[in-house]
């Protein structure tokens, strides 16, 4: 297997599933292997730890635009001199492009998202149908990612591979007694209440509105539960509204941007994914390995993650009575809650390795380098 040098191109480095499977690739490569990201944007909050993780990051001062953005992309390969070209999400997905293609060098891409999610945006599917086509190998994070892209691409489906994100296990913390204290402490959560909770941007597609109702709806038969998001986005104040209108904004955290959101998943009795479109789910795998159980909305990949009834529980995707039915099931049953996430926890640590991930994922890049480059087997992390 070779081990070459890639440059990945990004729009950003915000708290995403995208930058989360970079730090976890960037942590899990290890030896000669080079490996650096170039943004569009200048305002990358997650390069601190990936820099930490080993990568080299390369921003620009300010935003760039397609043609700004492809002559800074040419740019960065003509300095790095990387083997590959790895780009995620738009525009990146066709700014990457056109520098690799302009720069002679080979291009992959991942496709962390459903066509669904871009709803009625005409140019936005189009962009994407576009640049597809001229991609030879096109990374799908899950069986139903690689089904939309073929549904709306006109691409060889030998050209489409399933490449299942992996998480890195290791900056997942077991939820601990004292671990869990003291995040409910930080929160303001006494011990006996219980707590469901959430991770992620606050965007409509990760269906907060959803979870926020169905919160509102077992308040009744259960007082003491407290909803706790961890995130911030464009929906924020919206949802503080419906909250305060749903007369539970007292029983509703928002716990805002943390640099370390998985701390607070020790704080969660229940951990919910309400996505209305979703490619996969990373933050619903990296709460199964906390141990915690869980409920995730039928969208995209998530049942590839969670199977119903034995390793979590699925509701109807923006079904806000069927998700309450699923969290009323749990609130009322330690012991299904118990036996969730243990089976939980076993299937992603047999399915979603970040080694088994980076291992599959430069053997793909090994398959298109010429076979008269010279490079060092890779190596990953143990």
């Amino acid at each position: 297997m070779l081990k070459p040098s890639v440059l990945h191109v990004v729009n950003n480095l915000n708290v995403s599933g995208a930058t989360t499977l970079l730090l976890d690739i960037a942590a899990n490569v290890t030896g000669d292997a080079d490996l650096a990201i170039c943004t569009l944007e200048p305002e990358n909050p997650m390069t601190g730890r990936l820099l930490e993780a080993g990568a080299r990051v390369i921003s620009p001062n300010r935003k760039l635009g397609l043609a700004s953005g492809t002559r800074w992309v040419c740019r960065v390969i003509r300095q790095t001199r990387p083997d590959i070209i790895h780009t995620h999400l738009l525009p990146a997905t066709q700014v990457g492009l056109a520098a690799a293609r302009l720069t002679g060098k080979p291009v992959v891409t991942t496709v962390h998202f459903t066509f669904e999610r871009l709803g009625r945006s005409k140019l936005l599917r189009r962009m994407n149908q576009v640049s597809f086509t001229f991609y030879k190998r096109i990374f799908a994070i899950s069986d139903a990612v690689k089904q939309s892209i073929l549904d709306h691409c006109s691409v060889p489906e030998e050209s489409v591979v399933v490449l299942r994100s992996g998480v890195d296990f290791t900056r997942i913390r077991p939820a601990d007694p004292d671990l869990r204290a003291r995040a409910r402490q930080q929160l303001g959560i006494a011990e006996d209440e219980l707590v469901i909770g959430s991770v992620g941007r606050l965007k409509k597609i990760k269906g907060y509105d959803l979870l926020i109702d169905a919160v509102a709806q077992l308040r009744a038969d259960f007082p003491s539960t407290r909803l706790v998001l961890v995130g911030d986005g464009p929906e924020m104040a919206r949802l503080q509204q419906q909250a305060a209108e749903r007369r539970i904004d007292n029983a509703v955290i928002f716990a805002g941007t943390q640099k370390e959101p998985g701390a607070f998943l020790a704080s969660f009795d229940i951990f919910v994914l309400p996505s209305l479109f979703e490619g996969l789910g990373l933050s619903i795998v990296e709460a199964m390995m906390a141990g915690l159980p869980v409920v995730g909305s039928t969208a995209g990949g998530i049942p590839e993650v969670v199977s119903h009834g034995s390793s979590g529980l699925l509701f109807e995707a923006g079904n806000s009575s069927d998700l309450a039915s699923c969290l009323h099931e749990l609130i009322r049953s330690p012991e299904l809650r118990r036996r969730l996430a243990v089976a939980g926890k076993a299937k992603v640590e047999k399915e979603f390795a970040i080694e088994r991930y980076v291992g599959r994922l430069y053997d793909e890049y090994a398959a298109m380098l010429p076979a008269a480059q010279d490079a060092q087997p890779a190596e990953t992390s143990v």
